[in-house]
């Protein structure tokens, strides 16, 4: 299974997420990826791999956005820097019986 989840750990998204009426009305949240990872691994998958990808959260107002994406080749460059803040978390999980070796 592949997953693509807003990543928890940005600080943009939480600031939308706070001040967004529709995301506030929604109660629209992100995880943090250790607890996405933890859930997988509880509901009996595997992390085959995992990664942080794009500067860009969803639902990023446009004038942000089209700032960010000039910033994202480098902040994807940088192992701390895009755990932080890029948008999204993106994992592969095996399930079931694929997830035995």
């Amino acid at each position: 299974v592949i997953v693509l989840e807003p990543n928890g750990y940005n600080p943009v998204l939480k600031a939308i997420e706070k001040l967004s009426t529709y995301h506030v009305q929604h109660e629209e949240k992100s995880y943090s990826p250790h607890k996405l990872d933890r859930w997988f691994r509880q509901c009996g998958g595997e992390i085959d791999d995992s990664l942080f990808v794009g500067l860009v959260p969803f639902f990023c107002p446009d004038a942000l956005a089209r700032f960010l994406k000039l910033c994202e080749p480098l902040v994807e460059r940088l192992p701390l820097v895009r755990a932080i803040c890029c948008g999204q978390y993106a994992q592969r999980v095996r399930t079931g019986a694929a997830s035995t070796r």
